[in-house]
C-alpha cells in the first residue's frame, strides 16, 4: 500500500522532504485540536501525519534520494512534532486539573527526547544502540489511542513515561559502557595505559 502511494507522489513531483514537511505541519494543526479539546479528530490526525514519515522514507529509497540532509530534516522534524503533541497534551491534562496526568506526559515527553538522544549520541561517536522497548512507532500508536479514546489517555501517558524513561536509562548505561570498552580499545591499538581519566579518549567517555 506504501509503495504504490510513494510511486504516485513521486509521479507527481512530490519530493520526500515535502512529505515530512507536510506531516510535520499537519501533526501541529492535531496538536491545535488538542487544545481546542477534540482530541479524537486530534488522534485521527496524528495518527495520519505520522504515517507520512513512513511514506517520506519508502519514496527516499525509490527515487535513490537518500540524502543526509533528508535524514537530518525528517529526525529534526520528528522532534518537533512529539514536543508539539507531548506539550499539547500537558496543557489538556493542565486545563482539566490531573497533576497527574501532567507530570506523566513530561516524564513520557522526556523518555521520548532521551530516548531518541542518547542513540543519535553514541552513533555520532562511532558506537550503535539496540532499538530499545519504546520506539516512535510504539508512541505514535499509543499516543494515537489515548487520544482516540480519551479514557485510556491517563493510563498510556504513564505507562509510556515508564517504559520510556526505562528505555533511556538502559541505553544511556549500555552507551556508556561501550564507549568506555571502545576507548581502552584504542588505548590498547595505541600503547597507551588503560585510563579513562586521561587524555581526550577519557574526556569523551565522561561527557
Amino acid at each position: 500500500m506504501v509503495a504504490p502511494l510513494a510511486r504516485a507522489l513521486s509521479k507527481h513531483g512530490i519530493s520526500p522532504n515535502q512529505v515530512t514537511v507536510i506531516g510535520c505541519v499537519l501533526t501541529l494543526a492535531a496538536a491545535g485540536l488538542i487544545l481546542l479539546g477534540s482530541l479524537g479528530a486530534a488522534g485521527a490526525l496524528f495518527l495520519f501525519a505520522s504515517s507520512l514519515d513512513m511514506l517520506d522514507g519508502t519514496m527516499a529509497r525509490m527515487n535513490g534520494n537518500n540524502t543526509r540532509a533528508g535524514a537530518f530534516l525528517d529526525s529534526a522534524l520528528d522532534r518537533v512534532a512529539e514536543g508539539a503533541i507531548f506539550s499539547a497534551i500537558a496543557v489538556y491534562f493542565l486545563h482539566v486539573n490531573d497533576p497527574v496526568g501532567l507530570m506523566a506526559t513530561l516524564a513520557a515527553w522526556l523518555g521520548a527526547f532521551m530516548t531518541s538522544y542518547v542513540r543519535a549520541r553514541c552513533q555520532s561517536l562511532g558506537a550503535d544502540l539496540p532499538e530499545g522497548l519504546v520506539q516512535r512507532a510504539e508512541r505514535v500508536i499509543a499516543l494515537s489511542v489515548g487520544l482516540l479514546y480519551e479514557p485510556l489517555l491517563l493510563a498510556i501517558m504513564v505507562g509510556l513515561a515508564v517504559l520510556g524513561l526505562g528505555t533511556a536509562f538502559y541505553r544511556l548505561v549500555l552507551a556508556w559502557k561501550r564507549l568506555r570498552d571502545d576507548d581502552r580499545d584504542l588505548d590498547l591499538e595505541h600503547g597507551e595505559p588503560d585510563s579513562v581519566g586521561d587524555g581526550d579518549t577519557g574526556q569523551l567517555a565522561h561527557r
